[in-house]
């Protein structure tokens, strides 16, 4: 793997984790914050 390979996985890496950690923080708030589904029209 090439310096520039290895830069690209890990900022490839680095933005997937954060975004699957806070995909799951934000589902956990709204079940926490939210007791049933909510909709209104």
């Amino acid at each position: 793997m090439t310096p520039e390979q290895r830069r690209a996985f890990d900022e490839w890496f680095t933005a997937h984790v954060a975004d699957s950690e806070d995909r799951a923080g934000a589902r956990r708030v709204d079940a926490e914050a939210t007791p049933a589904p909510q909709v209104s029209f």
